[in-house]
């Protein structure tokens, strides 16, 4: 998200299409850091920007995105198709129940734990009653299915915008966990958010599953919604799990 702000800074469009990060070092929570931003290319309809995120003359993440204009989009074509087999019943972010009807047990238990300030000061989430994490890791079971399901909002109170996508697509704690609960750290190698549109006021529903476990690497697939259920941004990361 911090980079998205940079990169706006030298390309005429306000709109991440893509954006993908390559985590070099480990970020430094609480320290200055320097962005260097740069076109690499520029184009009709999108552009395509450079950024280093720096901290003690180090390069920690090298930033790529291109940019481009929704407004654009929707006005030269309204090619839309959902392949999503109804027939094999709703997805786990579908039948998610109200924000009112989960539990916030998960999110005040990582604030417990002072893992950093995105739980006290930044965001909240509730899970439902029934998610892998509840019924999984948070009862002594750490082999159940790897996914992880949310209501997400701001502490603050503010809205959802289009950089908090790309916060709210990596906020929660790693699917794989559920799975690997023993894993003492899981650092991310690469991770990629893809955007389709602006979130409507109110909390986004957000579900991630580690898709791909093997020898101490895994998938992460994530879908963030809409308070209204749209599609509004798709993820996907690498990482490794360390034990």
């Amino acid at each position: 998200a911090t980079m998205i702000s940079a990169a706006r800074h030298c390309t005429r469009f306000r709109d991440p299409l893509t954006c993908t990060g390559h985590y070099l070092e480990p970020v430094l929570e609480g320290e200055p850091a320097t962005l260097h931003a740069s076109a690499l290319r520029s184009g009709k309809r999108t552009e395509t920007v450079s950024v280093s995120f720096m901290q003690r003359d180090v390069e920690r993440v090298r930033f790529c995105g291109t940019f481009g204009d929704f407004a654009a989009q929707l006005e030269s074509s309204n090619v839309t198709r959902s392949t999503v087999d109804e027939h094999d019943g709703p997805r786990p972010i579908d039948a998610m129940p109200p924000a009112d009807a989960c539990t916030d047990k998960l999110w005040r238990g990582l604030q417990h734990m002072k893992i950093g300030t995105l739980y006290d000061t930044a965001i909240k989430f509730a899970v439902p009653d029934g998610s892998p994490f509840i019924l999984g890791l948070m009862s002594g079971n750490n082999e159940t299915e790897p996914r992880i399901d949310a209501h997400v909002s701001f502490q603050d109170g503010r809205e959802p915008c289009l950089r908090a996508l790309a916060l709210f697509n990596d906020c929660l704690p790693p699917a794989v966990l559920n799975w690997a609960g023993k894993a003492a750290w899981v650092p991310t190698i690469e991770y990629t958010v893809h955007f389709y549109a602006r979130p409507k006021p109110g909390p986004v529903r957000a579900s991630f599953r580690a898709d791909t476990i093997r020898h101490g690497m895994s998938t992460i697939s994530g879908e963030v919604q809409d308070s209204e259920g749209n599609l509004c941004s798709v993820s996907r990361q690498l990482c490794t799990i360390r034990v």
